[in-house]
């Protein structure tokens, strides 16, 4: 069984939610996702699939995430939240962690400071589990370590190279199959990519070469594309 921490994404933009839920899978979290105050509250309620945190925007249409965050707590659920907000007054910053808030997150943000203070309040409150090798043919990657190895030996990665594989091997035979059918340039996923790696189309296409040309093509386009 999978003992990575489950995280639930409640956004109503469409593209901020989707970039979180993507940045937080790409960390090897397990990553739920709704637009509505009352479908986190009824998740957060449901024993089986019950979050170990949550990313809460404070904008909802139906509940505000002040409003969710209290009812939890009025409730004793103790789910760590991670609010979301456009909203950077003082004020706010303070209610929202006044009525049981761990962390605030201004809009716009990077999602790698989303994932760190994620990781930082899991790590706050013991829910930072032993992440498990990725694997995929003779590769693996090690994301404790930051090690890749390719049949026992070890592979030589900048950063953003790293990042990369790291996305192809979590999403080996899925990923990039959208991307084929809607234009590489032009598809969310594609995006979505050039904000982890902080670039653009030909920047990511020169990193995903150097990539394949590391690894060997064989090993992980034909699963992916």
């Amino acid at each position: 069984m999978d003992d990575s921490a489950r995280i639930l994404v409640v956004e109503d933009e469409d593209n901020i939610r989707y970039v979180a839920v993507g940045a937080l899978r790409n960390a090897g979290y397990e990553v739920s996702e709704t637009s509505t105050g009352k479908d986190a509250l009824t998740l957060v309620n449901t024993s089986n699939s019950s979050p170990d945190l949550i990313v809460l925007d404070v904008m909802l249409p139906d509940l505000d995430g002040f409003e969710v965050c209290k009812r939890m707590r009025s409730e004793r659920l103790e789910t760590p939240v991670v609010f979301l907000t456009a909203r950077d007054a003082t004020e706010d910053r303070i209610r929202g962690l006044t009525i049981g808030g761990d962390d605030y997150l201004t809009k716009p943000f990077s999602v790698e400071e989303l994932v760190a203070r994620v990781r930082v309040v899991l790590r706050r409150v013991g829910k930072t589990p032993h992440r498990d090798p990725v694997r995929v043919a003779d590769l693996e990657l090690d994301d404790d370590a930051h090690i890749v190895t390719k049949a026992g030996d070890v592979i030589a990665l900048s950063p953003t190279e790293y990042k990369l594989l790291r996305f192809l091997m979590r999403n080996a035979g899925r990923a990039l199959s959208r991307v084929a059918s809607r234009g590489w340039c032009k598809s969310r996923l594609t995006r979505f990519l050039s904000i982890i790696l902080r670039g653009g189309c030909n920047s990511l296409v020169d990193h995903l070469l150097i990539v394949l040309s590391v690894i060997g093509r064989d090993q992980l386009v034909p699963q992916v594309l």
